[in-house]
């Protein structure tokens, strides 16, 4: 019972995102700064979230290949969730905790997340890689053009070019993701 509450909790950690804050969306006409500030929060959330998804290798142990992704994503999400915690020091203005979310997507985020949590848990073996796996497409791609949307609106470009290959490396990672998806039902060259 002890281990099958630890597993739930340290799973449900593993997967939120976005579920820090129930601010109101920035107006139409707000400055962009508000706009690339809040985008920051919301890839800083994702990536620290990311950062963590090896914790579910403790639950399970997975294919070789399955298990050395998700250290591979977890080191760069925690490589990136790190830059955008020290831009945010450097940046008095910034506030990681605000995303400007209404709180219908608040909600409908913990509802994601409490899914997946759950459909990781109840898994094993294929099963499980498969619905780490997924959890790791749609976190990855998220991810990805978030930074590529904040990196169009940034006007420093030092930040823009961070923006850039966390945008491409999330998307090599994204990539791999999908191939070993992919793996079991397409033909290979196909």
């Amino acid at each position: 019972m002890i281990q099958t509450a630890i597993i739930f909790f340290v799973t449900i950690g593993l997967f939120l995102s976005g579920c820090r804050t129930t601010q109101p969306a920035p107006a139409p006409g707000t400055p962009a700064s508000t706009a690339v500030q809040q985008g920051y929060a919301l890839l800083y959330d994702t990536l620290h979230n990311e950062s963590k998804v090896d914790g579910a290798l403790l639950l399970r142990h997975p294919d070789p290949r399955v298990s050395a992704l998700i250290k591979e994503i977890t080191k760069a999400a925690d490589e990136g969730a790190k830059r955008v915690e020290n831009l945010a020091k450097r940046e008095p203005a910034f506030d990681l905790q605000s995303q400007g979310l209404p709180e219908v997507e608040v909600a409908a985020r913990k509802r994601t997340s409490n899914a997946a949590a759950k459909s990781i848990t109840g898994s094993q073996g294929k099963s499980f890689e498969f619905e780490l796996l997924l959890t790791q497409y749609e976190g990855l791609n998220y991810a990805r053009f978030l930074a590529e949307e904040i990196a169009e609106r940034e006007d420093d470009d030092a930040n823009k070019r961070f923006l850039t290959r966390l945008a491409s490396d999330l998307k090599d990672l994204h990539d791999r993701v999908i191939s070993l998806l992919k793996e079991p039902y397409v033909e290979r060259g196909g």
